[in-house]
């Protein structure tokens, strides 16, 4: 009897230990980075002058002279210009696959820390 308890305390204690998560950190590596991004409209203000001649008038209305003056005009030309959202992240480790969004732009081959959980089920 004191051997079957003994027994049975030894087998709970081990399944006990085996059904905790097992967690460590890996080296993954980049196998793919899609770019994500979206266009925007830009206003870029734009000065034109030239040079025009104004008529100079005397008291009777008549045109004496002319004075050379500049005129200028500001208008807008519209650009569209790409701009960078984010990244998808596509990595590997022994087989495992995942993704993650960044900020960061990473490159294939790039190697970078991930957490592994292992899980019993």
């Amino acid at each position: 009897m004191k051997c079957l308890a003994l027994t049975t305390a030894v087998v709970l204690a081990l399944s006990a230990t085996a059904s905790q998560a097992e967690t460590f950190m890996a080296q993954a590596r980049v196998t793919r980075v899609d770019t994500n991004s979206y266009m925007e409209q830009l206003r870029i203000p734009q000065r034109e002058c030239t040079r025009v001649d104004l008529p100079v008038y005397d008291q009777t209305m008549t045109i004496i002279s002319y004075r050379r003056e500049e005129q200028c005009t500001e208008t807008f030309k519209i650009v569209m210009k790409e701009k960078i959202k984010n990244y998808l992240v596509h990595w590997d480790w022994n087989g495992y696959h995942g993704q993650f969004y960044s900020q960061r732009p990473y490159f294939v081959d790039d190697t970078f820390t991930v957490n592994i959980s292992v899980n019993p089920r």
